[in-house]
């Protein structure tokens, strides 16, 4: 498995950051964060996109719901990005 942490910054500060594993063309994204004060100006879908761009060859990626806040807010989030809801989670094939 290979790791890695994407972040987002501005102005020295760090606005969203997440977790990904990537294991051949599956892609798992978890501890997906972001400030508070930051929320709902498009920080988070841009680094999820970023992520997704930057790793051409996952044809499936996974975001488990652990620790998730508010799933319903998740989910509309998660599909805003092509994701669909499963159990436990949200997958794009």
């Amino acid at each position: 498995d290979n790791h890695r942490i994407y972040a987002a910054r501005f102005n020295e500060r760090l606005l969203a950051a997440v977790r990904v594993t990537l294991s051949g063309t599956e892609g798992a994204l978890d501890s997906l964060r972001v400030r508070e004060v930051t929320r709902r100006r498009g920080v988070g879908q841009y680094l999820l996109e970023e992520v997704l761009r930057n790793n051409p060859g996952v044809s499936c990626w996974w975001m488990a719901d652990a620790g998730v806040e508010d799933r319903g807010v998740m989910t509309a989030f998660m599909q805003a990005l092509g994701f669909t809801a499963q159990q436990g989670g949200w997958e794009k094939r």
